[in-house]
């Protein structure tokens, strides 16, 4: 008489363990691609958003880009310890659309009646480019573009003339398309 004793045979787990196994490779492969597709759309969002701040600062501006002229201190500013960031630079940039400025580019942590436009964008020094995680921002000051990124796994590239804004990573997306040309 043959006893059997409840439970499962070596051979049942064995088969269960490879089911198993080829289940999370499946599911790996579909959220790992699912990932890069959010970043890739998270810097289409961004680029897209930026574009559309840089655009409305220069109609203030009198048709001036960020960055264009120096970011200096505005009159009547009561935080005299700001930086002052010369034109051309990625902290004019930045400062200009992250803060209320004046019609000359200058610009306080505070609205005055003095610096009536922005802030137009949350942009500091924590803002990466969602695919490649770095922030760097390239400036700078040649007119028309034609400019490319200057590689793989940059952050943003920026022109203070024409207003130009890319991601400065050359790499493919999932689809083939260059970052840059987003």
């Amino acid at each position: 008489m043959s006893r059997r004793t409840p439970g499962f045979t070596l051979v049942e787990l064995l088969i269960v363990a490879v089911v198993l196994s080829i289940f999370a490779g499946i599911v790996f492969t579909q959220v790992s691609g699912t990932t890069q597709q959010a970043r890739e759309g998270s810097l289409a969002s961004f680029l897209s958003r930026a574009r559309g701040a840089l655009d409305r600062y220069q109609v203030d501006h009198g048709g001036d880009y960020p960055g264009r002229r120096a970011a200096l201190v505005a009159p009547g500013c009561s935080n005299a310890a700001l930086a002052r960031f010369a034109a051309g630079t990625a902290g004019s940039v930045q400062v200009q659309v992250r803060y209320f400025t004046d019609a000359q580019g200058r610009y306080c942590t505070e609205r005055l009646a003095t610096t009536p436009y922005g802030p137009y964008l949350e942009w500091n020094s924590d803002t990466d480019n969602p695919v490649t995680g770095n922030g760097e921002l390239v400036t700078i000051s040649a007119g028309w573009l034609t400019f490319r990124a200057d590689g793989p796994g940059g952050g943003f590239k920026y022109d203070t003339i024409s207003g130009r804004f890319i991601a400065n990573d050359n790499a493919l997306d999932s689809k083939g398309v260059p970052f840059d040309t987003y």
